[in-house]
């Protein structure tokens, strides 16, 4: 694990004080009602409807936050992730008809995860050192939400923020949400997660335990018994074809 900012690892409360950067986007506004606005539910409407629902759903959020699903090797239930839409790097026109969109991909802050429940953790983004090949991923870096783009395009070489294009209208759970206070995730996008869970066939065992990045999660086996990796490293895989 490379450190950017040793101080990027504490619970902080003057960082909250730190304005965000353009397109980092930061929390809700408490006066803002906190819905759940996906149309995955809709059996009414055909595709092209749903992914006009969705567009019209994002522009409106601030944050641009989701809830989705991606699958892991070696289990046969889906992992769940907290994404953000990218509406700079996304095809706005095929979005509109298909509902795929860019995301980035936000992950607990370290040192919640060893003693907060993950659904009670701050989340930051998902940035990580190269390896010496420019292409593999290496260690998981902290870098404060407020300093992540200014930092990547001082170090775009060096770091990456893993990001994806994916298919909401298929892969969303819940959204588009903000940010709550501290960049947390607001309750009711855990309840929906938890609700939904069942019938999406998504690993919803962490949610309410304490899961810290840096180890492996011994309480969540693959469909052969091994325990679930460690973050760190190895459970990304990007498909450079896309970029």
């Amino acid at each position: 694990l490379e450190d950017e900012d040793d101080e990027d690892w504490e619970s902080d409360e003057e960082e909250e004080k730190e304005p965000s950067p353009k397109r980092v986007k930061t929390r809700s506004n408490s006066k803002e009602p906190l819905r759940d606005t996906q149309v995955t539910e809709r059996t009414d409407l055909s595709v092209e409807e749903r992914a006009k629902e969705l567009y019209q759903n994002i522009v409106k959020s601030k944050d641009k936050l989701f809830i989705v699903t991606r699958p892991q090797e070696n289990y046969s239930k889906l992992a769940w992730h907290v994404a953000q839409v990218d509406m700079e790097e996304t095809s706005l026109q095929a979005a509109k008809r298909t509902g795929k969109y860019h995301v980035r991909y936000w992950i607990r802050n370290l040192q919640d995860s060893k003693k907060q429940l993950v659904r009670s953790c701050r989340y930051w983004p998902c940035i990580n050192e190269f390896k010496k090949d420019g292409e593999s991923l290496g260690p998981l870096v902290p870098i404060k939400p407020a300093k992540a783009e200014e930092t990547l395009k001082k170090k775009k070489h060096i770091y990456f923020w893993y990001q994806d294009t994916i298919d909401l209208l298929e892969n969303m759970v819940v959204g588009p949400f903000n940010f709550d206070t501290s960049y947390k995730i607001p309750t009711y996008a855990w309840e929906t997660l938890l609700r939904r869970a069942d019938e999406m066939g998504i690993r919803v065992q962490n949610v309410d335990r304490v899961v810290p990045l840096d180890e492996d999660d011994v309480d969540d086996l693959d469909d052969n018994g091994n325990p679930c990796a460690s973050f760190m490293h190895t459970y990304w895989q990007i498909d450079w074809e896309t970029y």
